[in-house]
């Protein structure tokens, strides 16, 4: 985690387990990323980006699935109606 309190820089994380060699390059890309990240004290928000007024619709989320993937669904919903 990292710590607000002090300002330290680094993240201490801790596995259950022994990192396996392969796992080596994940586990600093994913600290890469860490280190990217920029925390706040402030209270946590959520926002819907698929909708300007980041308010969450479902035909928002609809409208978020690419044409093809909603055309191939419908195809199917008819094969269903028989």
């Amino acid at each position: 985690m990292r710590d607000l309190d002090t300002g330290s820089e680094g993240w201490v994380l801790s596995f259950r387990r022994n990192v396996f060699d392969w796992e080596q390059t994940q586990l600093q890309n994913l600290l890469n990323l860490l280190g990217q990240t920029t925390l706040q004290e402030q209270d946590d928000s959520w926002s819907w980006i698929g909708d300007r007024s980041e308010q969450f619709t479902v035909r928002s989320f609809y409208l978020q699935i690419p044409e093809t993937e909603r055309e191939q669904n419908d195809a199917q919903q008819d094969s269903y109606k028989g």
